[in-house]
């Protein structure tokens, strides 16, 4: 039995002949190999919005569900922000710092949707503040996960689920949009 042997591929020219078996190709296709390129350029110049949108839908039912204990993620928040205003805590204490971080990782969770809206200006320090708030969220379960004996059963869904916004809106912030190089390239053709 002998093995059929294939011709070799002709040498791909540009990124618009790629998989063509020739470089030249007829009118009536002439954009069929990009076209569909340049469509999804404009939906993934939308998907860190699309993500900041998700994470806030995500964040705000995070707030309705049970977090901890017996008590809503509403209820959780409204201890954080006594504690931001000393109502709670002794200010400036150990408590007071930690609790008062998860109030504000919140407030800056709401900036940092918003941010991804209005402005492109300060992507780097947005990047930085919306992990460091992820991880200080985070810092709850490693805390429960630490204690002797651990008390990992008191957090509930609602935690969970906060947790994964606060993941989305660091995706939203670390999503790379295409090349701005491309964007006029994208609206000559169409």
């Amino acid at each position: 039995m002998s093995r059929a042997t294939f011709p070799a591929m002709p040498p791909k020219i540009a990124a618009g002949n790629a998989g063509w078996r020739s470089q030249f190709r007829f009118a009536v296709h002439a954009g069929w190999s990009r076209v569909p390129e340049l469509w999804t350029l404009h939906s993934d110049m939308k998907t860190p919005r699309n993500l900041g949108l998700v994470a806030v839908v995500v964040f705000v039912i995070s707030h309705f569900l049970p977090a901890y204990g017996d008590g809503s993620g509403f209820a959780c928040f409204g201890v954080c922000w006594n504690m931001l205003w000393g109502h709670d805590a002794e200010i400036l204490s150990g408590g007071w710092f930690y609790y008062s971080g998860l109030a504000i990782s919140n407030i800056l969770f709401i900036g940092l949707a918003v941010a991804l809206f209005v402005t492109k200006k300060g992507r780097r320090l947005r990047r930085v503040v919306s992990v460091v708030c992820f991880l200080h969220v985070l810092s709850w379960l490693v805390l429960h996960i630490l204690q002797q004996p651990p008390q990992v059963t008191e957090i509930k869904i609602g935690y969970y689920v906060w947790l994964i916004a606060y993941g989305l809106l660091v995706a939203a912030h670390f999503w790379r949009e295409p090349a701005e190089s491309l964007v006029p390239l994208a609206r000559s053709v169409t």
